[in-house]
């Protein structure tokens, strides 16, 4: 009985158990198909601010290095740019490109105008734009305090601000109305570009001003590096002619551009730095080492980043393929007779670049056809673009890291011009020995490609970042460029970086027909030393300072070898060994050939170029160009008198040598011959059938001598530097003697002795500081001498110099970098000498007694001429 009533209760007792769950899971049940609207209902969502920023708004988003929207807020086009938090600090680049223009002579589709550095910090609530300068210094000392030091005292300033509008979802980046950057027009992000069509050589400047109310933005883009906002500003410019008179006003210009803003490499490429002795195109720094010397400059070089794809195979010496070649983009646009030269001549550079251990660096890659991501406009890409405009050569650009001197990229501008400029160079240096240019016409194909080619080589060399060197053009001996195997293996000089795109003018007819080169070839001996010095890695170092010994030792091994030397340009042109526009080593010898061909040329112009030339305008345009090549050697030419040869040495520095008396004296008699010469350069048939011109005679004359007489602020301070060299007060006594020559002997004067005596009155009356004139000079050449209120002589020459009587320039701790070689040349500061008015005023008053002596003895023509040289000089003599 018990254990009946024990079941019982067990049965109970689960009975209720079972109950209880089931009412648990009908409620959990219930529970779960309560409708989700009554769930929201119950907790309703925030709206956040981010999403309140585009409820409502037409929006266009781009996502790549920051996600970027255009938005159409009631009617206002803006910009927000959701900024990362990451990017905060990092420096960044802001620039801006033309897709399209009304007018090409503001700038060109494809060219890449004006750019800052950005650096980006929050400030409580607002995000700010800084900009750096480039040029801040750095410690390069051991006191880490300074470095703190410099921090604060070069803190970049505030560009913009920009108020913190909403965070992402995910806190990551901030979102920001960025228009005033991206849109909004500044000097820092103008369209235009410095030099253009407009600017008519530099003579006219252009007033930009910018119309807001007829602006509209168009489109955003983004990649993994930059963003892009692309916009149709208007704008409203006025022309200037040399700053005084406006000629053109008003003049509506609109532009499509692209403002791009760009993160720069965040891996630091190692700067390398820069050698006086090597033709770089340089980044100036300033450095703080040692506090007791204070801040100095540093030079970096500026280069393409080059890495071997296969280090060990690089380092056993195989030639190997770059991590990231250099490719340039070629416009599809460009005449397609002009693209294989175009392609020839920057891939010719990888000759030079096989020196430094690379293979195939350079490619030219025609704008992809069915690429939808490729864009010629993108950061990304170097192009070469084509430019149906009146300019005749190519300008080109790029964008820089600072920090390194990396070359991000680099854009060729290629105008219509071009090839007409390179035939009428062609023919006008050439014209007397290639058969082929004597033609109204086209050159031939074979030219022409010669032509493109060489000149691209030179616009690519640019683009690598070397510069012009003035000294290769002196390099070969002036026989071996009539050498038909030497110019054919060699070319016309061992480098392309020509100071101007130069043809082989000592080459004569005969020459021509046998093979001998005319036209430069691709990268020479220099060029290849150049390539390898500034480009192959060296491994085993961790600074640019480590880096010298070993660049120092490349330089050791090519001194002496004058087919890898570097000269700088100069526009005071005082080294004869790097005077442009000069060809070999010999250059009375090279002007004889020179002569010989010019005056051939003159004798049988208007024939070669009659054809299709009824009114003369081709001929009159040949015969000026010849008259003005020549005109222009005269100047350089000229750097033999008070010549100083700029050597450059890591332990000297910089050291002169100075052209030697007798070498002056062969110049002077040279230039005496010269201005008896060109009396006979004139272009049979033109006289009588072209419009009324110049004599050129007399022009030419004048610009012989007054380029020697220009040159006395040189022989003032050789003479005191050397002792086997012209004294000024010589030099100009050998020039009084040799004028009046013919006077003293009571001969009849030729119209050349006539112009001779003419321009040395003026010079001598110019020089004594009587005429009220302000512009008149010692030298009374016009080649920056000027006379100050005591009389005394004030002309241009290097402190360093003056101060050091063996002529060098030491390398001293107090003011060269111990780890850059850099030697700056300083020709732009003035150094007072001595009195000079007196000689030139005692030479007026004996040429005054030898006129009125000859004026008797003489008649007709040359008894006019005394007559009236008399009464000039007693002018001058007589102002009060």
């Amino acid at each position: 009985m018990k254990r009946i009533v024990y079941m019982l209760l067990v049965s109970v007792v689960l009975l209720l158990v079972w109950q209880d769950d089931c009412i648990a899971q009908r409620k959990n049940k219930k529970k779960k198909n309560v409708p989700q609207t009554e769930t929201k209902q119950s907790t309703p969502k925030k709206e956040s601010d981010y999403d309140r920023l585009f409820k409502g708004k037409q929006v266009q988003t781009a996502k790549g290095l920051m996600t970027i929207h255009m938005v159409n807020d009631r009617g206002r086009d803006l910009v927000y740019a959701e900024f990362p938090v990451s990017l905060l600090g990092k420096d960044m680049m802001l620039t801006s490109a033309i897709r399209e223009i009304s007018d090409a002579g503001e700038g060109v589709v494809g060219q890449f105008n004006n750019f800052i550095y950005l650096r980006f910090t929050r400030l409580e609530s607002n995000l700010m734009a800084r900009i750096i300068p480039g040029d801040e210094p750095s410690n390069i000392g051991t006191e880490e305090n300074v470095t703190r030091s410099l921090e604060q005292n070069t803190n970049p300033g505030i560009w913009q601000s920009m108020k913190i509008m909403a965070y992402t979802p995910d806190s990551s980046a901030m979102v920001v109305d960025i228009t005033k950057i991206l849109v909004d027009h500044s000097d820092y992000t103008s369209p235009f570009a410095a030099f253009g069509g407009n600017s008519m050589g530099g003579f006219t400047q252009r007033q930009h001003q910018f119309r807001s109310n007829m602006t509209r933005l168009l489109g955003v883009n983004a990649f993994d590096n930059n963003v892009v906002v692309t916009g149709e500003y208007s704008y409203s410019v006025n022309h200037t002619f040399m700053g005084t008179q406006t000629y053109r006003k008003d003049v509506a210009v609109t532009v499509t551009a692209d403002r791009i803003l760009l993160l720069l490499p965040e891996d630091v490429m190692r700067p390398r730095f820069a050698d006086t002795r090597v033709g770089t195109v340089n980044l100036k720094k300033r450095v703080l080492g040692d506090l007791k010397e204070g801040f100095k400059e540093i030079r970096y070089t500026t280069r393409w980043r080059l890495e071997p794809s296969d280090e060990a195979a690089f380092r056993a010496g195989e030639l190997v393929e770059p991590k990231k070649p250099i490719v340039f983009y070629m416009d599809t646009l460009i005449p397609s007779d002009w693209k294989k030269a175009i392609k020839d001549g920057f891939e010719a550079w990888n000759k030079a670049f096989e020196t430094a251990g690379f293979k195939n660096v350079v490619r030219v890659i025609e704008f992809p056809k069915n690429d939808p991501e490729f864009s010629a406009i993108n950061i990304n890409n170097s192009v070469i673009r084509y430019s149906p405009m009146w300019l005749e050569f190519a300008q080109n650009s790029s964008h820089i890291d600072m920090r390194s001197g990396e070359i991000l990229n680099a854009s060729v501008m290629l105008h219509g011009g071009v090839l007409g400029n390179l035939e009428r160079m062609y023919k006008t240096a050439v014209m007397a020995s290639d058969p082929g240019a004597r033609t109204n016409g086209r050159l031939p194909e074979k030219t022409q490609y010669e032509l493109i080619k060489s000149y691209m080589t030179q616009v690519a060399g640019s683009c690598l970042g070397l510069i012009e060197n003035a000294k290769c053009e002196g390099a070969f001996a002036v026989d071996s460029l009539r050498s038909p195997s030497f110019t054919q293996k060699y070319g016309i000089a061992p480098s392309v970086m020509m100071s101007f795109q130069m043809y082989n003018i000592v080459a004569q007819e005969e020459d021509v027909l046998k093979g001998v080169r005319l036209i430069p070839t691709g990268p020479g001996e220099y060029d290849c030393y150049a390539i390898n010095w500034l480009y192959r890695p060296i491994y085993g170092v961790a600074s640019p300072a480590e880096e010298e010994p070993v660049l120092n030792e490349w330089i050791a091994k090519e001194k002496g070898n004058r087919n890898c030397a570097f000269g700088y340009g100069n526009r005071l042109i005082f080294d004869p060994s790097a005077a442009p526009a000069l060809l070999g080593d010999d250059h009375i010898k090279m002007m004889n050939y020179y002569l010989k061909n010019l005056k051939y040329a003159c004798e049988h112009l208007c024939e070669w170029y009659a054809e299709n030339d009824k009114d003369y305008t081709k001929r009159s345009t040949y015969a000026s160009l010849l008259i003005n090549s020549l005109d222009f050697k005269f100047r350089f030419l000229a750097s033999h008198f008070g010549g100083m040869y700029v050597n450059y040495d890591e332990k000297e520095g910089v050291t002169f040598d100075f052209e030697s008396r007798k070498e002056e004296k062969r110049y002077i008699d040279y230039f005496f011959t010269l201005m008896e010469e060109v009396s006979s350069l004139k272009v049979k048939g033109l006289e009588g059938n072209a419009e009324i011109s110049n004599d050129p005679t007399n022009m030419l004359v004048w610009g012989i001598f007054s380029q020697m007489f220009a040159k006395i602020e040189y022989m003032y301070f050789m003479g005191e530097k050397s002792k086997d060299t012209y004294t000024a007060e010589e030099f100009v006594e050998e020039l009084n003697r040799r004028v009046w020559a013919p006077t003293r002997e009571g001969r009849v004067l030729s119209m050349v002795e006539r112009s001779r005596q003419n321009i040395m009155v003026g010079l001598m009356s110019a020089s004594t500081g009587l005429l009220p004139d302000p512009r008149r000079n010692a030298a009374g050449g016009g080649a920056g001498q000027r006379q100050l209120a005591d009389g005394s002589l004030y002309y241009h020459i290097s402190p360093e110099v003056l101060n050091r009587v063996d002529c060098t320039i030491n390398r001293e701790a107090e003011n060269m970098d111990e780890h850059n070689i850099y030697f700056p040349i300083i020709t732009d500061l003035g150094a007072t000498r001595e009195p000079v008015q007196h000689i030139y005023f005692s030479m007026l008053l004996k040429t005054k007694d030898l006129i009125k002596q000859a004026i008797p003895r003489s008649s007709g023509e040359t008894r006019k001429h005394y007559e009236f040289l008399l009464y000039k000089i007693d002018d001058v003599l007589s102002v009060k």
